[in-house]
């Protein structure tokens, strides 16, 4: 592996991913590929160049995957040889049923030629078998070239181009034009979550806390925004509880700091998914050695329309796949009030996390997908999986992404609907 030692200053692009052997003013330790230096000075060791880097991953991966022909293209190129197969026949019969003709004419004017040999060099024949044999032949090429039809892709594509215009009306651009006809054909939509069946305005609505230094996170973050506070050995961690509770060794309870115990576990792990059930996207708060101080459950509530939508979906014969990062719990939660999920449906077999679809079998993957409508704590990787499996059944995958990790899955998916300008596919 190639290493050297980077130097970089404020308004630098990094140029490789490195890890950070001295900082200043950031308590990051890694730094990827294209990052912009905003404040502050690093010194760090180059641990990943070129195709080896994050980004040089996806590029990677997003050149590898070959761009599918749309249904209309698909359609249009089996019209077309058809079209050349029929008109080749026609050509042929055309032309050996006038040689025939011609034939027997001639052996007409030969069995006659000793009673009327002057009608055999008729001025409508241009007086000879061979010039008729070619009259007709090039009769017969001219209704092959009327054949063609010459103004067709000028009609699909005046056609597409009205339809980019309506959806240019509802917000929508479109960079491919046969893009138009593909989104008619969608029979499965994998769309993301938060920000699109949700309005992305979370709202703390429940706190469970064990320790009065919860309440005051809110005065510490602000100290530090205000540079009112001394340098301390105090590290605050907010993320999943999956990820927060695991780590963590002991549970501040009060004013006293306990051991994080088997029993202490399973009894917060049954208030997460109490939270989780509640249709609340969860945060976990732990202090320095991961010390639990609390769990926080934040609303993000349906979009208005997106129930209806997804009613309209399922009476057109499309199948709405919710593929989120969150709670497995919460996500299930959302998918039955929006109606993905019924109230009373066993999703069993119809949702899985991230890791949960790791641990199947490519065949029994195959066979999950099949039935699945709801993905949980999913990364980039398995978006792209998720939708070469539902291509291998002949689905055309719509497929929505807010982000440059979701740009391999978005080229991948017969149609690509980019949440956000950052990602270059449509």
């Amino acid at each position: 592996m190639f290493m050297r030692c980077f130097s970089s200053t404020v308004g630098d692009k990094v140029p490789a991913d490195i890890r950070l052997c001295s900082i200043k003013s950031t308590t990051l330790s890694k730094v990827n590929t294209g990052t912009n230096i905003a404040a502050g000075k690093a010194v760090g060791v180059v641990v990943a160049t070129a195709g080896n880097t994050e980004i040089g991953k996806i590029r990677d991966e997003m050149a590898s995957t070959e761009q599918e022909r749309t249904p209309l293209q698909q359609k249009l190129d089996e019209f077309g040889q058809q079209l050349s197969k029929v008109s080749l026949l026609y050509c042929i019969f055309s032309h050996l049923f006038y040689l025939v003709y011609k034939s027997v004419i001639s052996i007409i004017c030969i069995a006659v030629w000793i009673i009327n040999i002057g009608h055999f060099n008729d001025p409508v024949h241009g007086g000879s078998w061979i010039r008729g044999a070619v009259y007709y032949f090039k009769i017969a090429v001219a209704l092959a070239v009327a054949a063609i039809p010459e103004g067709l892709p000028a009609v699909i594509t005046t056609c597409l181009a009205l339809g980019t215009r309506r959806m240019a009306k509802k917000n929508a651009i479109v960079r491919s034009l046969p893009s138009v006809e593909t989104l008619g054909c969608t029979s499965v939509i994998c769309s993301d979550k938060t920000g699109t069946l949700t309005t992305n305005q979370m709202s703390v609505c429940r706190v469970r806390r064990t320790a009065r230094p919860l309440i005051f996170c809110n005065s510490l973050c602000q100290a530090m925004l205000c540079r009112q506070y001394t340098w301390a050995g105090l590290i605050i961690v907010c993320g999943a509880p999956e990820g927060v509770i695991d780590r963590c060794t002991h549970v501040r309870v009060g004013s006293n700091k306990v051991p994080m115990t088997p029993g202490i576990k399973d009894k917060l792990m049954s208030v997460i998914r109490e939270y989780g059930t509640g249709r609340d996207t969860l945060r976990c708060l732990a202090l320095t050695d991961l010390t639990f101080v609390g769990c926080v459950g934040m609303l993000d509530p349906p979009r208005a329309e997106v129930a209806a939508s997804i009613r309209l979906c399922r009476l057109a014969g499309i199948r709405v796949i919710m593929i989120t990062g969150d709670n497995k719990g919460t996500a299930v939660a959302i998918c039955r009030r929006i109606g993905i999920f019924g109230e009373d449906d066993d999703v069993s077999s119809m949702a899985f996390t991230g890791r949960e679809f790791d641990d199947l079998s490519p065949a029994a993957q195959r066979e999950a997908v099949v039935k699945a409508r709801c993905f949980a704590r999913v990364e980039p990787s398995h978006k792209s999986k998720i939708v070469e499996y539902l291509q291998s059944y002949d689905e055309i995958t719509a497929m929505t992404g807010d982000g440059v990790n979701d740009a391999p899955a978005l080229k991948k998916a017969e149609i690509g609907i980019a949440m956000a300008c950052d990602v270059d596919n449509y």
